[in-house]
């Protein structure tokens, strides 16, 4: 009782554990560097090194990646465990430990990669619509210009219909069916006189027999046209100025 009690006090010996992991081995196995390790922490050192293969220990090139079993070093572990019960609780805690912390990691690359997927998805949807927004693009693009078109033709159109309908109220101020008139040559001097001042550019008409005398009309007029009761001027704006 005495010797267990000083056994539980001391750690275990080196060669039961495994120089990668440093603890107790429930699989040891020989590598060709002649060292012994856990059978699953030798396979992943394998694994990661992806063709290299190296010793943990020498970092060595090893020349084969063959493993042998030490069974009597698997049954002296097994043996010593008997005597350390605690040791047995601690490595299966350990073991539920790592066992927990493989299945968390690969919950994490299992949502990695959903999400890697996600992203994927993503991108290539956003890729089938950057076509179409292209074309819409464009689209927009040729109605404005379409748009500015039509706004210049209108605009011409606009300035047309004015100049037309300008040229039509001249048109219609003139008197169709007026013609100058000369009066008879008995009758002029007793009618009406009529006199055109170039130097003042005006013309001044008087009649005798009406009221108002002298009337004068301003500069600018084209044609002058009289009957035998009034007279019409009509000046190059489009005017008509009659009096009489």
């Amino acid at each position: 009782m005495e010797d267990d009690g000083i056994l539980r006090l001391l750690p275990p010996p080196k060669s039961f554990c495994c120089p990668i992991t440093q603890h107790l081995m429930q699989d040891p196995v020989a590598a060709a560097d002649g060292q012994v390790y856990e059978r699953t922490a030798i396979e992943e050192w394998f694994r990661r090194s992806r063709g290299s293969h190296r010793s943990p220990m020498t970092n060595l090139p090893l020349p084969t990646v063959l493993l042998a079993p030490n069974r009597a070093l698997q049954r002296a572990i097994e043996e010593y465990l008997q005597c350390r019960p605690e040791l047995v609780r601690k490595e299966l805690d350990r073991v539920s430990v790592e066992e927990a912390v493989r299945l968390w990691s690969q919950e994490l690359l299992s949502a990695k990669t959903a999400k890697n997927q996600d992203l994927l998805t993503a991108r290539a949807a956003l890729a089938e619509l950057r076509q179409p927004l292209a074309k819409l693009r464009e689209a927009l693009a040729a109605g404005e210009q379409a748009a500015a078109e039509f706004e210049q033709k209108l605009c011409a159109a606009e300035a047309a219909v004015g100049a037309e309908t300008t040229a039509a109220a001249r048109g219609s101020a003139a008197p169709s069916a007026a013609q100058p008139s000369a009066s008879p040559p008995g009758n002029s001097s007793s009618r009406k006189s009529r006199r055109i001042d170039d130097n003042a550019n005006c013309v001044t008409a008087t009649r005798p027999a009406l009221a108002g005398g002298t009337q004068q009309v301003s500069a600018g007029v084209w044609q002058v046209f009289s009957t035998d009761f009034a007279f019409a001027a009509v000046k190059e704006n489009g005017s008509v100025v009659t009096w009489g």
